[in-house]
């Protein structure tokens, strides 16, 4: 199971819970981001972006994981 890490990176999630977009805001380059159901299944990668549409994400819980150049950090978010 995907639990939440330890700060290994400073990484916000925002609006948490989110509808429409969430804006990952890390202090530094996110170079992948991957986001996983509660389930674990993979639900989509995403490379080198900080906002992220969510509208097609059913309603749930879900982990995102960030990777930067120097770490990574897990985050659960709430998809409204």
């Amino acid at each position: 199971a995907i639990k939440e890490k330890e700060n290994l990176i400073n990484l916000t999630i925002s609006p948490n819970p989110a509808s429409e977009v969430v804006q990952l805001i890390c202090g530094e380059e996110i170079l992948n981001t991957e986001i996983w159901s509660s389930d674990m299944r993979l639900i989509r990668t995403i490379s080198n972006e900080n906002k992220i549409n969510v509208t097609d994400i059913p309603s749930g819980c879900y982990f995102i994981k960030v990777k930067t150049k120097n770490g990574e950090s897990n985050r659960k978010f709430i998809k409204q």
